[in-house]
């Protein structure tokens, strides 16, 4: 529910945040790892993303845990129906989107569970998924070294309902990186408005390598089906 009574400079520092959580559960994994029966459209995701940065204070917002599960809930690779590289999106949307990532322990490792008692299920040690483990480790490092992707402005590009692709810009000073995220189930290639960034500027994808440039206010590209690229205008 509404937070905002509670958040503005006399009380509480911060929220949990299912309002950030309930848009991400209910849009990636094509929407078949939705928490309730509504899976929305790309524009809907980010509407309902970009409404929470409207309502909040800033200092709010940075505060909050941007969750995607927790010990209350089902585990969110469990709501992703047990697709890991629909995890692997989902984190990377956390780690570049403005608010504290906040992980519930496990989820790097592939750890499900559907009631309190199983998603509250101790480490596992011995069985956790070591790709998945770096994964996160990468993209959790890729965060720290940008002050675009932790303390910078978000600017929303780009939405296609039919290609389920979603494009935003990061920006702190003079550092700007352009996140598109892919949840189909194919390749899409997309023509994202370079808002604010020259023609000719070349951009770096720190997440998979590879470069970019900027042509005619636009940068096109293919993107791999459920999957993203983290672009760095250099």
């Amino acid at each position: 529910s509404d937070a905002l009574p509670w958040l503005m400079g006399d009380e509480w520092d911060g929220m949990m945040n299912y309002q950030f959580r309930d848009p991400v559960l209910n849009f990636f994994a094509g929407g078949t790892g939705a928490v309730s029966p509504y899976p929305i459209s790309a524009t809907s995701f980010m509407d309902g993303e970009m409404s929470v940065l409207a309502e909040y204070p800033r200092p709010a917002i940075m505060a909050s845990m941007n969750i995607v599960d927790s010990h209350d809930t089902m585990r969110v690779l469990t709501s992703l129906k047990g697709i890991k590289q629909a995890l692997r999106l989902v984190a990377l949307y956390q780690m570049t989107w403005l608010g504290a990532p906040t992980v519930l322990y496990g989820d790097e490792t592939g750890i499900q569970g559907v009631d309190n008692n199983v998603a509250r299920a101790t480490f596992p040690w011995q069985h956790q998924d070591t790709s998945l483990e770096s994964y996160y480790a990468r993209i959790v490092h890729m965060r720290l070294k940008y002050d675009a992707l932790t303390q910078g402005s978000v600017f929303p590009l780009y939405a296609s309902d039919g290609k389920r692709v979603v494009a935003y810009l990061r920006q702190s000073g003079s550092q700007r990186i352009v996140v598109v995220l892919n949840d189909s189930g194919k390749t899409q290639n997309v023509s994202i408005p370079a808002s604010g960034i020259a023609n000719g500027t070349t951009l770096t994808d720190i997440l998979h390598g590879g470069q970019l440039t900027v042509k005619s206010g636009g940068i096109v590209m293919s993107v791999p089906a459920v999957s993203g690229k983290v672009l760095l205008a250099n």
